[in-house]
């Protein structure tokens, strides 16, 4: 018996720490690590493992840059390459 609830703590340890992206996801705008319940965009953009493989929008920012899909995301990511760009470049 002790063995068996052994074997299923170390189970369970080892399906947290793999789905641990999936389940504490990472804002891709704000860099935040959240549950899952508080994003409104969560897509898979690659196979690598971890945050790296995920593309996450939280609802706050969300709603703070207008974002409803991935497309838009995307935009609002370009913009902000651009002015940390210029930024770069006048300093």
């Amino acid at each position: 018996m002790d063995i068996a609830i052994l074997f299923l703590i170390i189970a369970l340890s080892l399906l947290v720490i793999m789905f641990y992206a999936d389940i504490f996801p990472k804002c891709s705008l704000c860099n935040r690590v959240k549950t899952r319940a508080c994003f409104k965009i969560h897509k898979t953009s690659g196979i690598l493992p971890g945050y790296k493989g995920n593309i996450s929008v939280c609802r706050k920012c969300s709603r703070l840059y207008n974002i409803y899909n991935l497309n838009d995301y995307i935009k609002v990511r370009n913009i902000r390459k651009k002015a940390e760009m210029n930024v770069n470049l006048d300093l």
